[in-house]
């Protein structure tokens, strides 16, 4: 999440060619002005997040549209190196499934928001798959429409050298400016209400979790403070807020104001835990499914898919991790390995502690709350 507020800031702070500090105060004034609505409640921060999702998806699906019949016989380009063109499946693995995964990460967000939608066993699943079918939707076409207009612009080969640029922060605008510069600000925009959008999703989400953690006990009591006025987790949300600043600070110094390098470490280091998640939920769906609803265990349902995703995340991660890569990413599986390894060592702490508390989480309602 800190990774989106440096993105953020430097995704206006290269707009408006402002000195490199710019970047910093944006991504902090971006928190800042984040968190009152976050604090107003569930209903402002969703319809905040649905609006300026609503303006990205517009935009992003014009800017599909134009680039793609600009391009002529380009749209024919392999998304990737294997398979032929247009593709085919035998690249859709590894480091593509790896890249798709982080442009998903937030497809989960409403399951945590449960205890407070109207009827949640019914709304939950209908966002959770009507998100993943309308951001497939999205991101394919925008993807088609990034690789076919590189290759019509630049050819093939200087296409993808230029779209793989990590010194090229900003293909999109790019692009625009090439094929429909009258979209310049338009896609500035975009930009900003992609990132705003985000940030304010995720934190209402994580919040929840924080939240929920400090409520069953697996976390400090103050936690779990509600807004008498908003009924919101306001004590975890100022919290999350504090620790995604700090991460944002920290980066502009450890890696001496460059953004990019500062969002490669934060978005390539955070969200391989997140897939590690992904890769656990599958692996124990079926198990779950088996304890607690056996009459309705179904190979086809739950073992099926949970292998699928066990096999599909499993080389995902492997790919994110190794260490062949092109740096900095060759030196992730480090800091991602003492992640999880303290994860690890917390967990066991807190199951051989508090085993009454990892009972309680992950209920709608407490289970003695609903006796």
């Amino acid at each position: 999440i800190a990774s989106v507020s440096v993105f953020l800031g430097s995704w206006l702070q290269a707009a408006c060619d402002l000195p490199n500090v710019w970047w910093l105060i944006i991504a902090l004034a971006g928190i800042a002005v984040s968190l009152p609505i976050l604090l107003r409640g569930i209903s402002a921060s969703t319809q905040v997040s649905f609006i300026l999702f609503a303006v990205e998806a517009v935009g992003l699906a014009i800017f599909a549209v134009v680039v793609l019949a600009k391009s002529g016989g380009a749209i024919a380009l392999p998304f990737h190196p294997t398979g032929g063109s247009p593709g085919g499946f035998s690249g859709l693995n590894g480091i593509v499934f790896a890249t798709v995964l982080f442009a998903y990460v937030g497809w989960e967000n409403s399951a945590g928001l449960a205890e407070e939608l109207r009827n949640p066993h019914r709304n939950v699943p209908i966002a959770v798959l009507g998100s993943i079918a309308l951001i497939l939707v999205l991101y394919v076409l925008v993807a088609w429409a990034t690789v076919a207009g590189y290759g019509a612009w630049k050819g093939a080969a200087a296409g993808m050298t230029r779209l793989g640029d990590p010194n090229n922060a900003a293909p999109l605008v790019e692009l625009t400016d090439h094929f429909m510069p009258w979209f310049h600000w338009v896609m500035i925009v975009i930009g900003v209400t992609s990132a705003c959008g985000c940030y304010i999703a995720a934190l209402t989400h994580v919040s929840r979790w924080t939240y929920a953690s400090a409520r069953s006990g697996l976390m400090p009591k103050p936690l779990d403070t509600i807004s008498p006025r908003s009924g919101v987790p306001a004590a975890a949300i100022w919290f999350l807020n504090l620790v995604i600043a700090f991460f944002v600070v920290a980066s502009y110094f450890v890696f001496k104001g460059n953004a990019v390098t500062g969002t490669a470490y934060l978005a390539g280091i955070g969200s391989v835990p997140l897939i590690v998640a992904y890769l656990l939920v599958s692996l124990l769906c079926p198990v779950y499914v088996w304890r607690r609803d056996r009459a309705r265990f179904s190979f086809l349902r739950h073992v099926l898919p949970s292998v699928i995703g066990v096999l599909s995340v499993g080389e995902a991660i492997y790919v994110s991790v190794q260490p062949n890569q092109p740096p900095p990413a060759n030196m992730f599986w480090i800091y991602i390995l003492a992640i999880l390894a303290i994860a690890v060592v917390a967990t066991v702490f807190v199951v051989t502690t508090r085993g009454e508390a990892v009972d309680r989480l992950g209920y709608t309602v407490p289970p003695d709350a609903a006796e």
